[in-house]
């Protein structure tokens, strides 16, 4: 979860965990770490798929991608999230979460 107003994210400790976060606070998350995790040839799609929900393009980010987890391997994730407006229409929090995509054996 961000304050927009901030730029602050808060991340869970499951996540911090699995994927070697050093804290649960962060500033400029998205840009700062969490882009640098997302697989290069990923990176253009997810940005730009964020960038349009900040924007207001879409309504919500929805976008699948790899991310390199806390043992440096990547990882295939479905990542969701959305903004939330105060009273005066200006963006207050993005909230999201992150689904870690497993192969069922068949």
């Amino acid at each position: 979860m961000t304050n927009m107003e901030t730029n602050v994210t808060r991340i869970s400790p499951a996540m911090k965990e699995r994927f070697g976060l050093e804290a649960e606070f962060f500033h400029d998350f998205i840009d700062s770490v969490w882009q640098q995790r997302v697989h290069p040839e990923d990176r253009e799609r997810f940005m730009e798929d964020m960038a349009s929900t900040l924007r207001g393009v879409q309504q919500y980010h929805k976008c699948a991608c790899r991310v390199r987890d806390a043992k440096d391997e990547y990882v295939p994730v479905r990542s969701r999230g959305g903004l939330c407006r105060g009273r005066d229409g200006e963006m207050d929090v993005f909230f999201g979460y992150i689904i870690e995509q497993v192969k069922i054996a068949e």
